[in-house]
């Protein structure tokens, strides 16, 4: 079927029937995880253009500041049959972050690792390998244990860095936001939901108010010394190497 058009615009007369809105100024805050990319790679002098990095799903946070420097040195020094008593963050280098580190910066410390201390990388650059015996089993090992949920938060819960001070209850009322909110925000790790109400401030809403409340008295915690030490069958968390 032909559609016939050749009269379409066949008129002598042309009409307004409505007007643009006149353009206005609108002011926008750059925010957002593209932005946050492009600011890090102009802060670090990257190109611009795209990478796996970018598009691979994982986190675009990774900063070299997070990680520690790597210690050859101390690596050397661990022995493979003692993984379970030794500090797997320190043994990736994310000491700093520690409870706070990201799936990703996880993964890419763990990189990081095999990149410098895969025997194999170590043989090609003439360096001696003890088959069978060697600490690339130690740095495997803290990536395995950090690396699953749930044994990592076994693991996070001995953890003998974590501050779990509580602040006695004479605490003034001017400083009860300032003392304690912090506390919540350290606590709120163990919380089997990822949406945790912080503490707030003196602006918050009563709704808000009693979100926290709710919350917090019926808290579903995740964390268990037990657990952890029954994965790894040690009876005294104090093993801990450093504690």
């Amino acid at each position: 079927m032909t559609l016939m058009i050749e009269n379409l615009f066949d008129f002598e007369e042309s009409s307004v029937e409505g007007k643009i809105s006149a353009p206005t100024c609108c002011k926008y805050d750059r925010a957002g995880l593209w932005y946050e990319t492009y600011s890090r790679r102009r802060h670090r002098q990257q190109t611009l253009s795209a990478s796996s990095s970018d598009t691979d799903g994982e986190d675009t946070e990774n900063s070299d500041a997070d990680f520690d420097e790597d210690d050859e040195a101390f690596l050397r020094t661990l022995d493979p049959k003692e993984w379970r008593h030794q500090d797997h963050y320190v043994v990736l280098g994310l000491s700093k972050l520690r409870y706070q580190a990201t799936v990703s910066q996880i993964r890419n410390a763990y990189k990081r690792k095999v990149l410098l201390h895969h025997p194999d990388k170590r043989k090609a650059s003439g360096k001696t390998v003890e088959e069978g015996d060697d600490y690339f089993t130690n740095i495997t090992k803290a990536y395995e244990m950090l690396n699953n949920p749930a044994s990592r938060r076994s693991y996070d819960s001995v953890d003998p860095e974590f501050d779990d001070a509580i602040p006695n209850d004479k605490v003034s009322s001017d400083k009860f936001i300032s003392t304690f909110a912090p506390v919540f925000q350290r606590n709120a790790r163990w919380s089997k939901k990822k949406r945790v109400p912080q503490l707030g401030t003196l602006e918050s809403t009563r709704d808000e108010v009693d979100d926290f409340y709710s919350f917090w008295y019926s808290l579903e915690s995740g964390g268990s010394t037990h657990t952890w030490m029954r994965r790894t069958r040690i009876r005294d968390p104090t093993v801990l190497k450093g504690v």
